[in-house]
């Protein structure tokens, strides 16, 4: 189970050209003495730290989403970082975990309860669990963080221990037998750490679970491992909480917001043949997703679905855009051709392509166009991140409003204060 001796895991690059939601290109083995006599280990951990969330061009999307919960949780990320490597965050990169986090901090406050079990799956740096308890009043909690890659395990040990230390706000602990000594005793709010592997020796009922960005970023046998585990944990009251990773791209057997073409599953259809959903919509920069095991949503009766949604926001926001940039390649936007019918917007872009886009969206070059400031454009591509650098280099400073993995809105700035 969960084999992460033999197994190549796919961790993100080229950023600058691609974005985050590109993450194919480079692999590295889950190999606990190979990763550690080949790799300079403080850059491997700064790596993981800095990059294991969103990306951070979309934290003034996600500030305005966690509210003060950010700003609250921006210093603690600072400390633990210079703790760990003996300087500070770059501001761009607190500011892009400091959003992230506040929004998951806020989901999590407003699903969990005192004496909750609750189970994250998946927790890159594990910034979650220690923020929550610094920013929540629920007591008796227990909370299990399940990791399967032997870097992100030593990182997130450094980390909840020095939080555990500072904040004293739980008990660390990377042993069940600890855990079950430590529960005993009556001891609090607990962290049980543990690998991938024992999640099978958990004999626990979870209340609560948590899998941000993550289900789109493994294999299709760990997929069905990961279900089956949790399903024999889960009870009638039992939720499951999913912000970000869910959205399946245009590409066959791709997720655009995760790590390659490990499976070609529709994630929300899949938990739905185990739990049943109870919400999808945007907050922040991403969808959020929350099941039960009991009750159910007739998903096509309420009208809930992926497209529906973004939709619904490209309607919006065709509003105030000054100009339209299409990739090439994005022929999903026949399904929305009613939105553009009237619609005299120009896609500006830098291909020299002169076919026919979709909805019949006339095209020129975008050194046509005039740039102003201020300027909104409906950036409608899988590559936005790339679009995004486009401008930048071009010495425009970009505010993005992200809709879905493939459709953005960025606001041009001629100023870089």
């Amino acid at each position: 189970m969960f084999d992460t001796q033999r197994r190549n895991f796919v961790r993100r690059k080229n950023f600058h050209q691609y974005g985050s939601e590109d993450r194919s290109r480079y692999t590295y083995q889950g190999d606990l003495f190979n990763q550690f006599s080949k790799n300079n280990n403080e850059d491997l951990f700064k790596y993981i730290f800095e990059n294991d969330s969103i990306p951070n061009i979309l934290y003034e999307q996600n500030f305005k989403a966690a509210g003060d919960l950010a700003s609250k949780i921006s210093e603690d990320i600072n400390s633990v970082y210079q703790f760990l490597f003996e300087e500070s965050l770059p501001n761009h990169i607190k500011a892009g975990l400091s959003g992230s986090f506040g929004v998951q901090v806020k989901q999590l406050k407003s699903l969990s309860d005192d004496n909750y079990s609750i189970l994250e799956m998946g927790p890159g740096s594990a910034l979650l669990a220690p923020l929550y308890f610094k920013n929540s009043t629920e007591t008796a909690i227990t909370y299990i963080i399940l990791e399967a890659i032997p870097q992100h395990l030593v990182i997130q040990q450094l980390v909840l221990k020095y939080f555990s230390a500072i904040h004293n706000t739980y008990t660390y602990c990377s042993s069940i037998k600890k855990y079950k000594e430590l529960q005993q005793a009556g001891v609090g709010n607990i962290v049980l750490h543990i690998g991938a592997w024992d999640l099978p020796k958990i004999d626990l009922s979870i209340d609560l679970i948590v899998a941000n960005n993550f289900f789109d970023q493994i294999s299709q046998r760990d997929f069905d491992e990961y279900t089956s585990e949790i399903k024999n944990r889960s009870k009638p009251s039992t939720k499951l909480s999913l912000w970000g990773g869910i959205e399946k791209g245009g590409v066959s057997n791709l997720y655009l917001f995760g790590y390659g073409t490990y499976h070609n599953y529709n994630v929300i259809e899949k938990l739905s043949q185990n739990y049943s959903l109870e919400s999808l919509g945007k907050e922040g920069s991403e969808f959020h997703a929350i099941f039960n095991s009991s009750g159910s949503l007739n998903v096509e009766e309420n009208n809930v679905s992926f497209d529906v949604i973004e939709e619904k926001l490209i309607s919006n926001a065709l509003d105030k855009t000054s100009f339209l940039w299409v990739d090439d390649n994005a022929t999903f936007l026949n399904q929305y051709s009613k939105l553009f019918e009237n619609i005299e917007l120009i896609s500006a872009t830098s291909s020299v392509n002169t076919a026919p886009l979709p909805c019949k969206i006339q095209r020129e070059h975008i050194d046509n166009q005039t740039l102003n400031d201020g300027n909104q454009i409906l950036i409608i591509s899988y590559r936005w991140n790339g679009v995004v650098n486009y401008f930048l280099e071009k010495e425009w400073r970009v505010s993005i409003e992200k809709i879905s993995d493939r459709v953005v809105i960025a606001t041009l700035k001629n100023d870089f204060t």
